[in-house]
């Protein structure tokens, strides 16, 4: 556990970035992949390197690819495997709350956040405040049916022009490599910096809508475990009654097995 946080502390931000989603993308070591984003968001935090007040066009292009720390690990949270429902819950809860902190980062960052994940991240925000009147908060929602599949429509053509976005500046970046263009020489209206820049807003706002797609099903699955960890916690509870039960009745011939009938080796004889 130290070696993966003095391995990640020895690199650059941006190394330990790559690193870290490298695992966490890879996904079968969610553990170290926790460990590592975790550790490289407290380094970004130690270091102040944003603030409430940044301007996108102040952010070195460097520094950009940075701001989905809170989405990796969020990701890495709800892959993680758990031995309770109760510590699956932990890490949705958890999850949930960096999902929302990396929508409000960007929606903080005039310019970032296309039209359409904006308008829906201020709807989930309304709705998470909208209380179902059994004093529960998030679980309903203003929106009509009809509102509902228009929005998932709008957001699903929205998503489709980002990714091709994010596909052609791909291409580009790859050709100007292949042709060896110098980073100050510009193809298709982009020099190195451009494209680099370009792309890593891309990638940002494509993390975007797969945050709110991720706390759609966030939503639905922590009611699922709300009841989860109910019935376990009264199974446990019955279980120790039990236990306590049988403690009190004695050790001998079966007789304090819950007042109910004998166990299969009761009296001695066998089958």
């Amino acid at each position: 556990m130290n070696m993966n946080n003095n391995h990640t502390s020895e690199l650059s931000l941006s190394d330990a970035y790559r690193d870290a989603v490298r695992i966490s993308s890879d996904g079968t070591e969610s553990g170290t992949a926790i460990e590592l984003l975790t550790a490289l968001q407290n380094r970004i935090s130690s270091a102040s390197l944003f603030s409430s007040n940044d301007v996108l066009d102040d952010l070195p292009t460097s520094s950009m690819p940075l701001l989905s720390v809170e989405f990796h690990l969020a990701t890495a949270l709800s892959s993680a495997p758990t031995q309770t429902s109760a510590e699956r819950q932990v890490n949705i809860n958890r999850s949930r709350d960096l999902l929302y902190g990396y929508l409000r980062k960007l929606d903080d960052l005039e310019g970032v956040l296309d039209d359409e994940p904006a308008r829906y991240y201020k709807q989930m925000l309304e709705d998470e405040e909208e209380d179902d009147g059994e004093g529960n908060y998030g679980k309903t929602t203003r929106m009509t049916p009809t509102q509902i599949r228009e929005t998932k429509i709008a957001r699903y053509r929205a998503r489709k022009v980002q990714r091709e976005e994010f596909e052609r500046l791909t291409a580009l970046r790859e050709r100007r490599s292949r042709l060896g263009v110098a980073d100050e020489d510009e193809v298709d209206g982009y020099d190195g910096d451009g494209v680099d820049r370009s792309l890593a807003l891309a990638e940002l706002r494509g993390y975007a809508f797969d945050a709110l797609d991720e706390l759609l099903s966030t939503r639905k699955e922590l009611d699922m475990l709300e009841m989860a960890v109910r019935m376990e916690n009264e199974r446990g509870e019955m279980q120790r009654h039990k236990g306590e039960t049988y403690g009190a009745g004695g050790g001998g011939g079966g007789g304090g097995y819950d007042g109910g009938a004998p166990g299969p080796s009761a009296g001695g004889g066998s089958r």
